[in-house]
């Protein structure tokens, strides 16, 4: 089973490492629910989604955070510039290819 995962592209994570994603997890879904316009906010959820294997809900959260990035004027600075962008644009590209979707 864990070979037949790793040719599919899912994560292979050890126990601990499991629980340090949920914990990361539930920081970043706080951290998109108390500022949702925050780009990076939706990016980092989108990273920990896809981490679990989640795949199309991370597609979803990294669209919003190319979205947000396209359309912020909030007053709180963000980090996401263009390159991230860029970079978010490719894992979304990854992981559709992935869950079996049109790059």
């Amino acid at each position: 089973k864990v070979e037949a995962d790793i040719k599919a592209g899912k994560p292979i994570l050890s126990e601990e490492d499991t629980k340090r994603i949920d914990e990361r997890l539930e920081v970043t879904k706080r951290a998109v629910e108390d500022f949702p316009n925050m780009p990076e906010f939706h990016a980092e959820f989108a990273e920990c989604l896809a981490a679990k294997g989640e795949y199309s809900k991370a597609v979803s959260e990294m669209d919003k955070a190319l979205k947000n990035f396209a359309s912020y004027r909030g007053l709180e600075p963000t980090l996401f510039d263009q390159t991230m962008a860029n970079f978010a644009a490719g894992r979304i590209r990854q992981w559709k290819k992935l869950i079996g979707g049109n790059a």
